[in-house]
């Protein structure tokens, strides 16, 4: 990864941020750019764009669909970092678009979904 990736955290669980912040610095990854509402994401989304983004579905302002939503139409693949299940969620042809990884899930594996999304990425802005 080049360490210079914007990986948009979309998560208002302080503990879980800072635990997802960790581990994207640790892995190297590359900078993590965290928000705690869907209201203050759009407005950030209003002048940035992210490599990826890692979405929790349910946050105090509502659930993530709009910010899912925003990432589909600039094509920035995403993870969906949630307690909820894939099935469940009624919004979930938006979130379907996304790499799923269940909150409390093995470290690595959240590393590894973000690491593809960065990979896809960086395909998508090659070939633009």
């Amino acid at each position: 990864m080049t360490g210079h990736s914007i990986i948009l955290v979309l998560e208002d669980q302080p503990l879980i941020s800072m635990e997802l912040e960790s581990l994207i610095s640790d892995a190297m990854l590359g900078e993590a750019v965290t928000m705690t509402s869907c209201e203050a994401a759009s407005r950030w989304l209003e002048k940035n764009t992210p490599e990826t983004a890692v979405l929790d579905v349910g946050l105090g302002d509502g659930d993530s669909r709009a910010v899912a939503e925003i990432l589909i139409q600039r094509g920035v693949p995403f993870v969906v970092h949630t307690a909820r299940e894939r099935d469940s969620e009624p919004n979930c042809c938006v979130f379907q678009r996304g790499t799923w990884v269940p909150k409390l899930s093995d470290p690595d594996d959240l590393i590894t979904a973000i690491s593809l999304a960065l990979e896809t990425a960086t395909r998508g802005s090659i070939s633009r």
